[in-house]
This record gives C-alpha cells, sequence and structure tokens, in this order.
C-alpha cells in the first residue's frame, strides 16, 4: 500500500491553498459578472434616453396636438353653432350714416369663452383617461420596424385649464364697406408622460366666430384695434 508523499501539515496547507484559490478564482468572476450586468444595464438605459425617448416624444407631441385641437374643434362645434355677429358686437349709426360707436357685448363674450373653456377641457379630460398607443416597432428607433409590433400605452396628464382669447379684425370690402371679423383663440396644454420624466405640449387654435359686413365709415380708433374687449 502506497504511502502518501504529503505530511499532515502539508496537506492542510495544501487544502487551505486550495481553498483560498477558488474563493478568490470565485469573487473575481463574481466582479466580472456584476460588472457585465452593470455595463449591458447602462448601455440599455442609454439607448432608452438617446433613443427611445426623443422617439417617443416626437410621436406623442404630434398626436397630443391633433387631440388637443381635436378637443377645441369639439368644444366650438357645441359652444358657437347658435351664436350671430350680433351676440358679441353692437353698432351704433349717427343719421346721416356714419359709425358712432362698435361695442363689444362683454358679458356674453365672457360666457362664451367660459363656455368655451370649460368645453374644451372636458375634451380633454376625455381623451387624456385613454392615454396614448404607441407601437413598439416605432419606439426602436428602427426604419422598417415602424409602425409594427404590440402598442404601449402612455399617460397624458390634462395640465391647468384652457384659455380662450378673443381677437378682431377689419378688412376692407368695398366703398364705405368693412369686414368685421371675429376669432377666438383657443390655446390648450397636456404633458406626456415618458419613460423617463415627462414634457408639457402646448397647442394653439384659431377659429373664426362670426363676421359682418359694415356699411359706413369706421372711424380709425377702430380699424387699428385688434382686440375685442376694448372695443367701446
Amino acid at each position: 500500500m502506497n504511502k502518501s508523499i504529503y505530511t499532515d501539515c502539508e496537506k492542510k496547507y495544501l487544502k487551505k491553498h486550495f481553498k483560498i484559490s477558488r474563493s478568490k478564482s470565485f469573487k473575481r468572476k463574481l466582479i466580472l459578472l456584476s460588472f457585465t450586468i452593470f455595463l449591458i444595464l447602462f448601455l440599455i438605459l442609454l439607448y432608452l434616453v438617446k433613443i427611445v425617448n426623443p422617439i417617443i416624444y416626437s410621436y406623442g407631441e404630434a398626436n397630443i396636438q391633433k387631440l388637443l385641437v381635436k378637443s377645441s374643434n369639439n368644444a366650438i362645434a357645441e359652444v358657437i353653432n347658435s351664436l350671430a355677429y350680433d351676440d358679441f358686437v353692437k353698432i351704433s349709426y349717427a343719421s346721416n350714416g356714419d359709425i358712432l360707436a362698435i361695442k363689444a357685448e362683454t358679458i356674453k363674450i365672457n360666457q362664451v369663452s367660459n363656455s368655451l373653456a370649460k368645453a374644451t377641457q372636458d375634451e380633454i379630460d376625455k381623451v387624456s383617461k385613454l392615454g396614448l398607443n404607441i407601437p413598439i416597432g416605432t419606439c426602436s428607433g428602427i426604419g422598417f420596424l415602424s409602425g409594427k409590433g404590440g402598442k404601449i400605452n402612455l399617460s397624458i396628464e390634462p395640465i391647468g385649464s384652457a384659455s380662450c382669447n378673443f381677437y378682431t379684425s377689419f378688412e376692407e370690402a368695398g366703398i364705405n364697406q368693412t369686414n368685421h371679423k371675429i376669432y377666438v383663440e383657443i390655446e390648450t396644454e397636456a404633458s406626456l408622460i415618458l419613460p423617463f420624466g415627462f414634457e408639457k405640449i402646448r397647442q394653439s387654435s384659431n377659429y373664426l366666430l362670426a363676421e359682418c359686413v359694415i356699411i359706413g365709415k369706421i372711424p380709425n380708433i377702430y380699424l387699428n384695434n385688434s382686440n375685442i374687449s376694448n372695443l367701446k
């Protein structure tokens, strides 16, 4: 029977040495694995921030602006359909036919403004609850995958409330004839919730509310004034 060439002390030393070596090797592998995972996660994060986020924002901005315009259109159709020029402005004439005064119906204008703002905000709230769906292929940034794959739902948050600004324009329509137009500008805003942060998106839409061809000479004080609230 062969005797071991190692003494008990030598065996203990070798066993301890191999154990330490295996421990160091395991630690090196663990450090390498951790570094690899960290690098992969960092590259994924960088790809999402630099590539995916801008794509989602660009896609989301265009579609949310359409939704905001649609909301304004629906509000206009709901509120303005029964209104006419005389609801906004009253014109006083002199005995010779000249214009004495063009007066804005302030109370009525304020009522319309409030109704429009509320109706617009209600429409925005409706579409915001649905969110915005974007195809996964579009998020990838790869051209031939655009529009393909499942959908990712992004949240939309309405910000503040819609606001309305009325203004007018006077255009010459013939001898002593002036075409007076009344417009409203509806300003809306929403926030698109992105994977890394959020972006505010604003939209301004202009609508012709009413117009009238005024017969008679209009004083310059009105011709040079585009703010309907300053008509007196």
